[in-house]
């Protein structure tokens, strides 16, 4: 039987760990480099074909519009408390402390904004009821679904890893596919053990321009947790993309 003691162990820690492991296979696109130098002797033309007129790029979300959307999530039940990093104090523990094998894992961890040497951030927002909201405005609109698509990717992926304290005790975390995310969004089921308890995390991602968002719950703490979190998630989304004209 799960204690109430064990519970208040994990469900931080497997709450951390879903913002940690959005970084697992992702990849960021590489900055655009300088035109090359002519050739000597080579002088560029000095007529230019006209380029078609571009519509105005959508404005870039912020992290503090992320924060203020999470703030205003609305759903009943839901008491959000609202920080700007990404790892939880049970992950950011387990992070630092923990063997994480393999070690592809450790290292996508390690590059999840907000997290090791990553110097993007991320803001998220934890209820006492296993109920879970986040997103990190990211560099652009193509970083974030680069992201996203790696999420899809997850469960084959990085279905399974193991984490060692310097105790060495062991425990496990198992991905699968999750079907009940909202249009736009993809999902996974997130299954971490340790010390014979075990919990789930549903977790939902997706993206508004350039902002990665996503959203969770724990099935045995929250109540009409897939109701909470469609509510909470269409409304974070909803918001960001209000903000961002």
């Amino acid at each position: 039987m799960r204690t109430p003691s064990s519970l208040r162990t994990l469900v931080p820690m497997a709450l951390g760990s879903t913002l940690l492991l959005v970084g697992c296979s992702s990849g960021g696109g590489e900055p655009a480099g300088g035109e090359e130098n002519p050739a000597p002797g080579q002088e560029a033309s000095a007529e230019q074909p006209e380029q078609p007129a571009e519509e105005p790029a959508p404005a870039a979300v912020t992290n503090e519009q992320i924060r203020t959307a999470i703030e205003a999530i609305d759903v009943e039940g839901v008491d959000l408390t609202v920080t700007d990093s990404a790892a939880t104090e049970g992950a950011d523990e387990a992070l630092d402390e923990n063997k994480v094998e393999p070690a592809e894992c450790r290292a996508a961890l390690e590059n999840m904004p907000g997290v090791g040497s990553s110097e993007s951030a991320a803001v998220s927002g934890i209820a006492n009821n296993g109920m879970m909201f986040g997103g990190s405005a990211l560099e652009d609109a193509q970083t974030a679904e680069e992201l996203l698509a790696a999420q899809e990717q997850m469960p084959e992926r990085c279905a399974e890893f193991t984490m060692t304290n310097a105790a060495g005790e062991t425990g496990e975390v198992a991905i699968a596919p999750y079907d009940q995310a909202p249009d736009g969004a993809t999902g996974y089921t997130m299954t971490t053990q340790a010390g014979g308890v075990a919990i789930d995390v549903n977790i939902v991602f997706g993206t508004v321009g350039n902002a990665f968002v996503l959203g969770a719950f724990v099935p045995e703490m929250a109540v009409d947790g897939q109701q909470k979190l469609d509510e909470g998630y269409g409304q974070l989304v909803e918001s960001l993309e209000s903000q961002a004209g």
